[in-house]
């Protein structure tokens, strides 16, 4: 397994980054680092920062034996250091938005049924008032 290859599963498999449930990040964080992404999106700073991160891959596949560790510098191992910390903190934010999305998917739909259940209930109250009212009307006469 190369380098590169050790280092992207590093970032992906560890799960000791996951938050706990006691760290949701608050809503307006999350819009704020929404802004701030868009933003860094379209000033180009996400893809100079991938060129970078490819360049110090390359040097990474690159590296037979620990000699090859040498043509990295330090500046290298800190740029590789902060692209994880940079993807950690993404992951993060974005699983605890997904989490806060499926807790409120899920209060709608508990909402809903609850809704749904007193609207039938209604329907069957209101059925039985008609019935009633119709059963203490006084009998129509017709004459003759």
């Amino acid at each position: 397994m190369s380098f590169s290859a050790l280092v992207v599963a590093s970032v992906t498999t560890p799960l000791s980054f996951l938050p706990s449930n006691d760290s949701l990040i608050a809503s307006t964080h999350h819009s704020d680092s929404l802004t701030i992404f868009h933003g860094q999106i379209q000033q180009g700073t996400f893809s100079e920062k991938d060129e970078q991160l490819r360049a110090i891959l390359a040097k990474l596949d690159a590296i037979d034996d620990e000699s090859g560790v040498s043509g990295l510098t330090v500046e290298d191992v800190t740029a590789v250091r902060r692209q994880l910390h940079d993807g950690q903190n993404l992951i993060r934010e974005t699983l605890d938005r997904l989490r806060q999305s499926q807790e409120e998917s899920e209060m709608n739909a508990r909402r809903r049924d609850e809704i749904e259940t007193r609207l039938a209930a209604l329907e069957t109250e209101y059925e039985e008032l008609i019935g009633e009212s119709a059963d203490m009307r006084p009998p129509m006469v017709r004459w003759r």
